[in-house]
């Protein structure tokens, strides 16, 4: 994707080249879908550039930015949906590999499960932060709220994800 307007006097293309993949790979586990996770990933950038090319600066933060440009795309693509699809986070975040692909896809599959049981929001925030290692500030202000606010509903969420994953794999929660 090219981007060459320089009317704010930022450098579009030095911004996709330090984020496109990160963006779009945390879209593809969001949604599930290679396809749908470029056009987010364009859409994206796209509404990137139309806020940067309006705005009287550049964001402090661009990552915690563009990611949070990149949920609401995704928020409102399962809105007209009316349906998520939850892929699970990276095992490397979570202990480690397992020793065996039968094994690391087991665990993956119970992951997805366990992430399909919460709400679109909540599983957007593990991803955000144990998928994408976004501390809790930069959450906070993706998606606009109280960073302690933010804090309880993470707790909340590796809590309720914890049990249902638990569960899934048979074991007392």
């Amino acid at each position: 994707m090219e981007l060459t307007a320089r009317a704010s006097g930022y450098d579009e293309d030095r911004l996709w080249e330090a984020y496109a993949g990160r963006v779009y790979r945390y879209l593809l586990r969001l949604t599930g879908e290679r396809e749908t996770a470029e056009d987010l990933t364009q859409e994206t950038f796209l509404q990137a550039i139309r806020d940067l090319r309006r705005a009287p600066e550049p964001p402090s933060n661009e990552a915690a930015w563009l990611f949070r440009i990149a949920t609401n795309r995704a928020t409102d693509l399962f809105r007209r949906r009316r349906r998520i699809a939850w892929l699970p986070f990276f095992a490397e975040r979570h202990g480690g590999i397992a020793s065996d692909a039968s094994e690391h896809m087991a665990e993956q599959d119970l992951v997805l499960r366990a992430l399909r049981r919460l709400p679109p929001d909540t599983a957007a925030m593990l991803l955000l932060k144990d998928g994408e290692g976004f501390s809790t500030p930069e959450i906070a202000e993706m998606l606009g709220q109280n960073y302690e606010a933010v804090r309880k509903r993470l707790a909340r969420a590796r809590e309720t994800f914890r049990v249902a994953y638990l569960r899934l794999k048979g074991e007392e929660a």
